[in-house]
């Protein structure tokens, strides 16, 4: 059952009409017992998180997990906010966050996901303005909106329903400052909250941060950096060095390499972090002494697109031909 159905039937089995024949919107009065119901007709399923947690000691919080199709790489979250006394609703919230599938706080979204986090918020809206009339509105995105991947976007609307609000929001900001712990945001989250105290969030988020702050680096070249190639920032110098490290270390430990072949890969993420790739050779010393001097790397700055105008993941493989423990294919 996709989130917008789920909507429909929510609204269906939950906002009832009363004796007065108006619509009763009030969550305050329906206890969590019944939204646990809901979800497993909505094909939702429990899932344990410390993503969040309460801002009262006298409330729980338990989260629902739901497969979505429309927004790539991400699903939807539903977490409910009730009263540990009586089990009754305080705050209902719709997740579509990628920070909850990101192990990498620190990545920005490509337009492909903008726009269809975009596209996914103004249906919602539109649906949303239908059922219960105009909103209050901060911010501004409409369809005539530009989509680009490095402009911030902010919208809001809210609804006050009898004793309930509900709030439907965008955010989407592939803005990074690492002194002030600024990274990028791209959600959708809708929320129904009561309104009997106004300024309480029920739900809050665990604010993530990076260990460290990464290196700032200054690498132009569209090949991976390492110190000994600044003044020769080429692949040749790339793999030539690498290659050196290789028979530097198979001289330190005696190993006689008579006639050899090495294929190598070296693998630099966006953060300078490097990993080895390849290693393969039919000699297993070398292939074991490869392993061990690769196994802990240095930061290497990572290749830099002139056409994107930031820096990219990259994968380096060649082979190095040892005859007599010298290389023979040195690049130029």
């Amino acid at each position: 059952m996709n989130f917008k159905i789920a909507i429909v039937v929510f609204t269906l089995v939950f906002w009832q009409k009363g004796v007065s024949q108006k619509k009763n919107y009030d969550i305050s009065k329906i206890k969590v017992s019944k939204y646990i119901g809901f979800e497993k007709l909505a094909g939702g399923y429990q899932i344990r998180t410390n993503q969040v947690y309460p801002s009262k000691k006298d409330i729980s919080i338990i989260s629902y997990m739901r497969q979505n199709d429309n927004i790539p790489n991400v699903d939807l979250i539903i977490r409910y906010a009730f009263s540990k006394k009586d089990s009754l609703m305080k705050e209902i919230q719709y997740e579509f966050d990628i920070i909850n599938f990101e192990d990498q706080i620190d990545k920005k979204q490509n337009l492909d996901f903008r726009k269809a986090l975009v596209s996914h918020y103004l249906s919602f809206e539109e649906d949303l303005t239908s059922s219960f009339g105009k909103s209050k509105i901060k911010g501004k995105l409409s369809k005539n909106t530009h989509i680009d991947d490095r402009k911030d976007y902010y919208k809001m609307n809210t609804w006050i329903l009898d004793n309930t609000k509900l709030e439907l929001f965008i955010e989407m900001s592939n803005t990074i400052n690492y002194e002030k712990f600024k990274y990028p945001v791209h959600k959708m989250i809708m929320k129904y909250k009561v309104t009997e105290t106004p300024n309480i969030e029920y739900i809050i988020r665990k604010k993530r941060r990076l260990k460290s702050i990464p290196k700032k680096f200054t690498n132009r070249s569209r090949t991976p950096l390492l110190k000994k190639c600044r003044k020769t920032p080429t692949d040749a110098c790339f793999m030539n060095t690498i290659s050196d490290l290789v028979l530097k270390e198979a001289k330190r430990k005696k190993l006689i390499l008579k006639n050899d072949t090495l294929k190598i890969g070296i693998d630099v993420k966006t953060n300078g972090k490097a990993s080895l790739g390849i290693n393969q050779t039919k000699n297993s010393e070398l292939k074991k002494l490869v392993n061990q001097l690769f196994s802990s790397m240095e930061t290497i700055e990572p290749a830099y697109s002139d056409y994107s105008k930031k820096y990219t993941q990259s994968s380096t493989s060649w082979y190095i031909i040892i005859k007599d423990n010298e290389m023979v294919n040195r690049f130029k």
